[in-house]
């Protein structure tokens, strides 16, 4: 029950190439990553969708990195990790990824959930509060939890009725369908301060039903490396290539 003893024994694992991490609700306690023994054939035929609901401050390095952005971009599969519990902008790993899908916790009244992390990387928020689930403790007996552990189920279980569906839709199209069907629900007056880093909320109604659609996002984003000093009425040139990845559209407006 000694955070910093936690921490430390999690930074010196990774040194020595074992991969530790916290539980998202307490960081006084950690866990072991599940052996990376899955066959490649396994992965192609199993695996689709992927849920994480474990996360750590400490990024874990380059090979797991590489691995995550293996299964994304070369076997199609999408990842959903929960954004965190320590109610700050924090970046937790695996979901501050690109490529993966970064879900944070609300209420059932669609304000922010006390303990949720907040920040560029959030995609999409679910309910992550007074949710039941199985009580450990006991036989038979449900207990109220909350985290993003609890919201991110609800995104992954959304993309697996997504993908069925629509199952000709790569990974990057399920996603995309999703945000483009989703709504914004950081413009609630309590959730505000946490404008864009908030994710959407899904309309999985709509999601299932208008694929009808585009679904634009930025490819490529070619902008000046380091800009110190801006004048007023100073032009900073800068590019923006985007993709579209779903349905034609016309008469795109840029805001």
């Amino acid at each position: 029950e000694d955070e910093e003893l936690v921490q430390k024994v999690v930074e010196e694992s990774l040194e020595k190439g074992l991969i530790l991490f916290y539980f998202l609700f307490t960081k006084t306690s950690i866990r072991i990553t599940p052996p990376l023994t899955i066959s490649e054939k396994e992965i192609i035929k199993g695996c689709k969708i992927i849920n994480l609901s474990w996360g750590s401050t400490s990024d874990p390095g380059q090979i797991f990195r590489d691995l995550i952005t293996d299964l994304i971009t070369n076997y199609d599969i999408i990842i959903v990790a929960a954004a965190g519990n320590s109610n700050d902008e924090t970046w937790y790993y695996p979901a501050s990824y690109p490529g993966v899908v970064s879900v944070t916790g609300i209420r059932t009244d669609s304000t922010k959930q006390n303990a949720s992390v907040f920040n560029e990387h959030v995609d999409f928020n679910a309910v992550g509060a007074n949710s039941k689930t199985l009580n450990l403790g006991a036989t038979n007996s449900y207990v109220s939890e909350y985290g993003t552990s609890i919201a991110e189920p609800v995104i992954t279980s959304e993309f697996a009725l997504l993908k069925s569906r629509y199952p000709t839709y790569s990974s990057r199209q399920l996603i995309q369908q999703l945000k483009v069907t989703a709504y914004r629900n950081d413009t609630i007056a309590s959730n505000r301060s946490y404008q864009y880093k908030f994710g959407k909320m899904l309309d999985i109604k709509k999601a299932l039903e208008n694929n009808t659609l585009p679904g634009y996002h930025i490819a490529n984003n070619n902008q000046p490396d380091t800009i110190t000093i801006v004048k007023y009425n100073q032009a900073i040139p800068f590019e923006l290539e985007f993709e579209n990845i779903l349905n034609r559209g016309e008469n795109i407006e840029i805001k």
